[in-house]
């Protein structure tokens, strides 16, 4: 039995979770405004959202009678490493911060039957956020499972 976008989605979120940078109350199912998440938070930085951005099901991965497919699931996950504005932050310790997500992540099994390991499919800084002094990087992490 394939395992639910849930599923995934909270194993994900574990995963990250046991990073020594991150723990339960900084790494979420996030979708929305980080200028607004800002203003309001009251979590501790850096904080990681994560958020589905698409299960595809390629032709090519389809069995002759479409009765077995790959899913081909992706989130983006919402780094944000720190306010430039605040005494703390450091251009390092955002890198060590990317460093330990690459690291941490990278061929990870999220120990969910069918599912295959998870792999980067890149990352890059916000470019609008980073002109208004805000450090938010946004990775897409892969994987996939077959369903029938």
């Amino acid at each position: 039995m394939a395992a639910t976008l849930k599923q995934i989605s909270d194993a994900l979120i574990a995963k990250i979770a046991l990073l020594s940078e991150f723990n339960a109350h900084t790494v979420l199912t996030f979708k929305g405004d980080v200028e607004e998440f800002l203003d309001k938070q009251t979590r501790n930085l850096p904080f990681c959202g994560v958020t589905l951005i698409s299960g595809d099901y390629p032709e090519e991965t389809r069995s002759a009678d479409n009765s077995q497919s790959e899913e081909d699931i992706s989130f983006q996950l919402t780094v944000i490493a720190e306010d430039f504005r605040g005494q703390k932050f450091s251009t390092e310790d955002a890198y060590v911060l990317l460093e330990s997500l690459l690291s941490g992540l990278i061929g990870a099994n999220l120990s969910l039957s069918g599912v295959a390991t998870l792999a980067i499919d890149g990352f890059a800084e916000d470019e609008d956020l980073a002109d208004k002094g805000i450090a938010v990087y946004r990775m897409t992490i892969t994987t996939y499972q077959t369903r029938q």
